[in-house]
């Protein structure tokens, strides 16, 4: 049967490396076991054999990839893909030009070309205009990685969002779609991470190390694939005006609230979590973090209180592992904006976790989005119009693919959709106690974690049980010093007890 490349599927794209291949295995024993395991698309990629080998080993593993009907591609080399015929090149952007390997291969040939920026894959595009009509762009490298020397730094979760948002409205407007994977230090553990992050638009994983390195192939690519293929989507916004008695069933559900935060709040936050009927954590000890995310209903709070290059680390640490493990990690960029290195350390923190949630205030929030705020220490500094808070939070949310809470006289609650409610809820004493969004974020990271597949409204149900106890325990208390205690025994009541629709004050809304 002749080959179809219109058919081809992207999703678990194993590249070669014959010098990853273990001592007591060949190359072409981990590309079958690869197959086996439900590799769909193979990549012979030696960048150091001479014309003689390298021709040799493509013939032995286009005859495994033949007999299991996956196609293969040869990287860089036309001359060793056109001398076996097989289905298709890869190629980088200091490689042949991609005009040039279209007219020496055919249309029935799959053309893919490596791109790491918006002017690479715009210049894809002109080529293609001149006749290159390329099938695929292999996007990255999105990690680090020690198979290949890269060109460029890599993009991260968060470079990755905003290139990929960037691609996808460009691909609108073709007239023939282009396919994309992405590469550079993918593996099981972060593919959900990755697919989340990139969206739709994306269509497999290219992965190196993984699988060709690993002592069961078929195993590793087994689990690579089902990380891949399970369904991750974005929060969705399910409550309404008319639907806000749900908000009682979010509650009541013991979830472990691991916090890596500032030593200002700890006993507060932890006191507030137990109050809620969860169980809090304070560690730091990177060598649990595993474990710790292995914990039934577990979820992780990241609080930037105390920003130093070595804190930066463990939350990296936390946050992957939390990721790896599917659960929530919640984070609270506290004094975001305050200072260059808590911006620098912003951006590397959502460069490599993928977030549920971002808590903060206005100063916070614009900063994490990239835009001016105004801070003094970590506190902001007044506050924007309504207009512009939801303009910021919405870029934040878009962005980073998560649901944003930015508190203020009105928070904000949004989604990557544009959907937002603002809640109209708090009391004044909450602005006059130290930790008081670090409590909050205990709150509501309690309540994600036992709800992951409804983030939008359990943070949102979060932020309500909180407000409306701080208007509780207000009027019961004698100042600042009091209202503490005060708070937490109102929320531990409203825990059990629900909270009632006419005590919640809110507008739905969409940008």
């Amino acid at each position: 049967m002749p080959f179809n490349k219109s058919k081809t599927d992207y999703s678990i794209y194993l590249v070669t490396d014959s010098g990853l291949v273990p001592d007591n295995f060949t190359l072409e024993h981990q590309v079958e076991q690869s197959i086996l395991g439900g590799a769909t698309l193979i990549q012979l990629r030696e960048k150091t054999a001479d014309t003689g080998k390298f021709l040799e080993t493509a013939k032995r593993i286009h005859a495994i990839t033949k007999k299991h009907g996956v196609p293969l591609l040869i990287n860089d080399r036309l001359d060793i893909a056109l001398a076996i015929d097989c289905e298709g090149v890869h190629v980088g952007q200091d490689d042949m030009p991609v005009v040039e390997c279209r007219r020496m291969l055919g249309e029935d040939k799959i053309i893919g070309l490596s791109i790491t920026n918006r002017e690479e894959y715009d210049a894809a595009l002109e080529a293609d205009a001149a006749g290159a009509n390329l099938d695929y762009f292999g996007v990255g490298a999105i990690y680090g990685t020690f198979t290949k020397k890269l060109r460029a730094e890599p993009l991260g979760l968060s470079g990755a969002r905003n290139l990929f948002a960037y691609i996808t409205e460009k691909e609108k407007s073709l007239s023939r779609q282009h396919k994309f994977v992405t590469i550079g230090g993918i593996k099981p553990d972060n593919t959900p991470s990755v697919r989340y992050m990139c969206g739709a638009t994306c269509n497999g994983v290219a992965v190196v190390s993984c699988i060709i390195a690993a002592q069961d192939a078929k195993l590793v690519t087994e689990v690579l694939s089902k990380q891949w293929h399970d369904a991750i989507t974005e929060p969705v916004l399910q409550v309404t005006t008319e639907t806000l008695s749900k908000i009682n069933s979010y509650f009541g559900t013991p979830t472990f609230v691991h916090h890596i935060t500032n030593n200002v709040v700890k006993n507060c936050s932890a006191n507030i979590t137990i109050a809620i009927g969860s169980s809090p954590a304070m560690s730091e000890t990177r060598a649990e973090f595993h474990e710790f995310a292995g914990i039934p209903n577990a979820s992780l709070l990241l609080n930037m209180g105390t920003a130093t290059s070595d804190g930066v680390e463990t939350f990296l640490a936390a946050g992957q592992a939390y990721n790896a493990a599917r659960r929530p990690v919640v984070f609270d960029p506290v004094g975001g904006g305050a200072s260059e290195a808590r911006k620098s350390a912003v951006k590397t923190l959502l460069k490599g976790i993928r977030m549920s949630v971002i808590k903060g205030n206005d100063g916070e929030i614009f900063s994490a989005a990239g835009l001016a705020g105004k801070m003094r220490g970590v506190d902001s500094i007044g506050e924007s119009l309504l207009d512009e808070r939801l303009k910021a939070a919405f870029k934040l949310s878009r962005d980073a693919n998560t649901v944003v809470v930015m508190t203020g006289k009105k928070d904000v609650v949004i989604g990557p959709s544009g959907q937002y409610v603002l809640v109209d809820n708090g009391d004044e004493l909450l602005t006059q106690i130290t930790g008081s969004g670090c409590m909050l974020g205990s709150v509501i990271t309690s309540i994600v974690a036992g709800h992951v597949g409804d983030v939008f409204d359990a943070a949102l149900a979060g932020l309500l049980l909180y407000t409306i106890a701080s208007e509780k325990a207000g009027p019961l208390s004698d100042g600042p010093g009091t209202f503490v205690p005060r708070l937490i025994d109102e929320i531990s009541k409203l825990a059990k007890t629900g909270v009632q629709v006419e005590d919640i004050k809110v507008q739905f809304g969409k940008i």
